[in-house]
Order: C-alpha cells, then structure tokens, then sequence
C-alpha cells in the first residue's frame, strides 16, 4: 500500500470512529415524527469501505454488524465529500506545491 493510500485509510478510518464514538442524544418526543433523512434509504456502502469497516473488527471484536455497517457508511461519505473537494477540473499534479519564500535579514 502506498503511503497515500496509507493516509487515505487512517483519514477514513479516523471519521469511521469519530462517527461511531459519537455521544448520541436522546430523543425529546417519545415518537419522534418521521423526517425524509430517517425515511430515505441508506445508500449501500461501496465494497471497499465495507472491507475498511470489517478491518476495524481486528481492534474491536465486539463491534456488531449494524456498527460496522455504520462505520462503512462513515467512510463511503468522508470518500464521497473528498472526492467532491478535490474536484476533475483542478487536479494537483506531482510538481505543484505551494509558494514558498525564503528571505533572510541580517541585522
């Protein structure tokens, strides 16, 4: 594995247990009414964050298939958003980086 996709995964892997760690707030109604997130279907996670997902089982044996299905879920969404940050139209290439000046004041 590269060291990009290295970073890839403990970026992905990182947002997956954030997601999952996350205090949840109990509902104030005790039948809460139906908003179109609870009623939409959840999108299937693409097949290598599932297996991201399963991985995270080798630290946590006790993590469910609902939780693993929430952290694959996790990590589908941190992919799609980073996709849609990098975007086709301005893609980095291997020479860019950022301008850097060095000056130096001799007193």
């Amino acid at each position: 594995m590269s060291s990009s996709g290295r970073g890839r995964f403990l970026t992905a892997l990182g947002a997956a247990v954030t997601l999952v760690l996350r205090p949840r707030s109990t509902p104030a109604q005790t039948s809460p009414a139906p908003s179109v997130a609870t009623t939409a279907p959840h999108p299937t996670p693409s097949a290598a964050s599932r297996a991201m997902a399963e991985a995270t089982r080798r630290f946590d044996p006790a993590l469910d298939d609902a939780q693993v299905s929430a952290i694959a879920a996790g990590i589908d969404g941190a992919s799609k958003e980073g996709a849609t940050l990098r975007g086709k139209h301005n893609p980095l290439h291997n020479g860019d980086e950022p301008v850097t000046t060095f000056a130096t004041h001799i007193p």
